[in-house]
C-alpha cells in the first residue's frame, strides 16, 4: 500500500484550512497540519476537521516542509498550502494510487490553476508543481523562496488531476505578499553571488508582461489578465531594486544579518 499523508504548513489560515482539509481527507490515508504559531483558531479547525496538528516555529519554507515530511506517518508525501484543493480527478488518483506499483524513486508533478478577482486562469500557469514524492527518496534543499523537491528531472512524472489555488484575497494582499516574496528572492540571489542588472530592470518587464500575455495566454482573460501580467512585472522589477540595495547600502532592515 502507498499510503499517502497530505502535509499542509499554515499559519493563521482560520479562514480556508477547514475547506482544503475537506478536498482530501477522505481521499488519502493522513491529513498533517504544521501549524507555525497560529494566533487565530487555524488548529482548532483542523483537529475538528480530522486533521493531524504539530507546531514548529516558522523556520522558512523549505525546512517547514521537510519538518512536516519528516512528521508524517507514511513515506509518501503530498504538500499542499493552506489555500489549495484537490479537484475530482486529483482525489481519484489519489485513492487509486494507494493500490498502483510505484517507484518510490519517482515524484509526480500537477497542473495548478489560480483564481483571480473572482476567476480562475485555466492555461495561465502552465509549469507543474512536484507535489507528490517519496520521503526516502526526496526532501526539499534549502533556499530562501520557490523551494521545490531535488528530483532530477528524470525522476518526474505528470499526474492527472488539477491543484485549485484559491490564492487571491485582495490586491493589497496580493502586493503585501510578493513584497516578502521578493524580500527572499532579492535575498537568495544576493547569497548566491548574482548582482544588480540594469538591463534586466529596463528590459525584462516589457519581456516579462509580453510573455504573460502572450505566451501564458492571459489575453484571453480581459482586463484580469492586464492587472496579473503587471503584479508579475511589479514582482521583477522588486527583485532588481532589492538587489540595488543591498549592493549598494549597508544591508536593509529585512534582511537577516545573523544567517
Amino acid at each position: 500500500m502507498n499510503k499517502i499523508t497530505v502535509v499542509i504548513i499554515a499559519q493563521d489560515e482560520a479562514v480556508r484550512i477547514a475547506r482544503t482539509i475537506a478536498s482530501v481527507v477522505d481521499y488519502v490515508d493522513e491529513v498533517l497540519i504544521v501549524d507555525g504559531g497560529s494566533k487565530d483558531d487555524t488548529v482548532k479547525i483542523s483537529i475538528l476537521n480530522k486533521a493531524r496538528v504539530v507546531e514548529n516555529a516558522w523556520p522558512g519554507f523549505a525546512a517547514q516542509r521537510n519538518f512536516g515530511a519528516s512528521a508524517a506517518k507514511n513515506d509518501w508525501i503530498f504538500m499542499l498550502d493552506a489555500d489549495e484543493l484537490f479537484d475530482a480527478d486529483l482525489q481519484v488518483f489519489a485513492v487509486k494510487f494507494a493500490s498502483d506499483n510505484i517507484d518510490g524513486r519517482v515524484a509526480f508533478a500537477f497542473t495548478r490553476i489560480g483564481d483571480f478577482l473572482g476567476k480562475f486562469l485555466p492555461g495561465h500557469d502552465k509549469t507543474k508543481h512536484v507535489r507528490l514524492y517519496n520521503r526516502m527518496h526526496h526532501s526539499y534543499p534549502a533556499t530562501e523562496v520557490h523551494e521545490t523537491i531535488d528530483a532530477t528531472p528524470d525522476e518526474i512524472q505528470a499526474g492527472p488531476g488539477v491543484i485549485l489555488h484559491y490564492g487571491f484575497r485582495s490586491i493589497a494582499d496580493h502586493v503585501s505578499r510578493f513584497n516578502k516574496y521578493t524580500d527572499l528572492e532579492a535575498k537568495q540571489r544576493f547569497a548566491d553571488g548574482k548582482k544588480f542588472s540594469l538591463p534586466s530592470l529596463v528590459f525584462r518587464p516589457p519581456v516579462r508582461f509580453t510573455y504573460q500575455m502572450l505566451i501564458r495566454r492571459l489575453w484571453r482573460q480581459g482586463l484580469t489578465g492586464v492587472i496579473v501580467s503587471l503584479l508579475w512585472v511589479y514582482y521583477d522589477l522588486m527583485i532588481q531594486m532589492k538587489l540595488y540595495e543591498l549592493q549598494t547600502a549597508k544591508a536593509p532592515a529585512w534582511v537577516d544579518t545573523q544567517k
